[in-house]
């Protein structure tokens, strides 16, 4: 707890799901809190204390006047953790244009654009940690999901390089791979048929995590500076796999399109 007390921590995505239950666990750990979302109604419905920052991340102007409220009102930031997401769902080229801009606006763009404003003030503050969320489909591509599958081992990838740069500054950088949550985030996905929503939610209620046990492991993560956080057993089976059996793993997914373990 010790850790976390009195430091200011900046979560993106905090209106809902596994970013609005890191606030609740955050607070409780004494931290300072800015909260950040486009969903202004959501941000708005939190109970826990702390400032609220609207705004869209797709947007580097945008992210640049965030950061900067949130420092003005707390005058530090030590810890970043980067929740913000959404999701297409349907084949690539069924997607029109403008989605495949929009998530890899606000997925992967928007996470660089966070991590670009905050990094100077965790340096000025001597160190601090940053958690970028990815998914279980980063480790591996999956049918229908190929703009979000692409995004999310952009932050991969993103956060590798990230953790060994800032590294001699004391600032650790954690990716954390989520498999199925039960969050709201399906339902402000864009799909090119509803059937895929659908069929998703059923995935979901029956296999999903909840976002306060998500929390819980991201914060374990971070409190043991983990590169890596595999969250669900779906995200470790699926890394194992990669690993151990590189070539069965993209055939079987062939044959049967349908899984989908994030």
């Amino acid at each position: 707890m010790e850790k976390w007390k009195e430091n200011t921590v900046l979560i993106t995505g905090a209106a809902n799901g596994v970013g609005r239950a890191l606030a609740t666990a955050l607070e409780e750990r004494g931290c300072r809190l800015a909260l950040v979302d486009v969903d202004e109604k959501g941000l708005r419905s939190l109970k826990t204390r702390g400032s609220r920052h609207i705004g869209d991340l797709g947007r580097a102007e945008e992210v640049r006047r965030i950061v900067g409220e949130a420092v003005e009102k707390h005058g530090s930031i030590h810890y970043v953790f980067n929740c913000a997401g959404v999701s297409v769902l349907g084949p690539f080229e069924d997607t029109p244009r403008s989605d495949i801009q929009w998530i890899l606006d606000i997925n992967l763009a928007g996470t660089m654009y966070v991590c670009h404003e905050c990094i100077p003030y965790l340096k000025k503050a001597g160190g601090g940690h940053i958690v970028n969320v990815a998914s279980a489909a980063a480790l591996l591509g999956m049918a229908d999901k190929a703009v979000y599958s692409a995004s999310k081992a952009g932050v991969k990838a993103f956060s590798e390089s990230l953790r060994a740069e800032l590294h001699p500054a004391g600032i650790g950088v954690t990716c954390a791979f989520l498999g199925p949550v039960r969050t709201g985030m399906l339902s402000r996905s864009r799909v090119t048929e509803e059937t895929y929503r659908q069929k998703t939610q059923a995935y979901l209620q029956s296999k999903g995590m909840s976002p306060e046990k998500v929390a819980q492991k991201i914060l374990e993560a971070v409190e043991r500076n983990r590169s890596r956080a595999l969250i669900s057993g779906e995200s470790k089976a699926l890394e194992a796999m990669v690993r151990l059996f590189p070539r069965f793993l993209p055939w079987l997914l062939q044959r049967f399109p349908g899984l989908t373990p994030a």
